[in-house]
């Protein structure tokens, strides 16, 4: 089945969840450079709020939705 493709979240959450990602992909701990996404971590509830979004590398988002060999950092949003 294919995923809900979600709007973006509201402008003032986008910022909490940057300010929280502090320069870095919450997903490989690595430097945000573009292109980034943010990542929906579960498809039920409250879609847009900070606890449910992760601010991930393009590529990083591709990895979580379709499997590959990399792993999250230790302590990353991603193993909660």
């Amino acid at each position: 089945a294919k995923r809900p493709q979600y709007p973006p979240p509201p402008l003032d959450v986008q910022e909490n969840i940057k300010g929280r990602a502090a320069g870095l992909c919450e997903w490989c701990g690595l430097d945000a450079d573009p292109p980034m996404n943010f990542h929906h971590r579960y498809y039920t509830g409250e879609r847009d709020i900070p606890a449910q979004l992760m601010w991930v590398h393009q590529a990083c988002h591709y990895i979580i939705h379709f499997g590959g060999s990399m792993m999250a950092i230790p302590d990353s949003l991603a193993r909660s």
